[in-house]
């Protein structure tokens, strides 16, 4: 085994968009994000996607960014 006694982490990326290969990482932002990740956890194309969810679907758009960020905060803390 090596002698890790003297390892420090990396420095995290902060609130900056990641571009990779095939796909961008962005800090969430409501205002800019909301809409489309509303349409896609309550569309009409959306059922699929709630069929093994242990919570109610989500119908109005309207309610989606509070709880959207409710699950958020939940499972890894406000970053904020």
């Amino acid at each position: 085994m090596s002698d890790l006694s003297n390892w420090k982490p990396c420095a995290t990326p902060g609130r900056v968009a990641l571009d990779g290969t095939y796909t961008r990482l962005e800090p969430l932002n409501w205002d800019t994000h909301g809409e489309g990740l509303a349409t896609a956890v309550a569309g009409h194309d959306s059922d699929e996607l709630w069929h093994y969810m242990l919570m109610a679907r989500l119908r109005a758009c309207t309610t989606c960014g509070r709880h959207l960020m409710q699950l958020f905060v939940r499972r890894v803390g406000a970053p904020w």
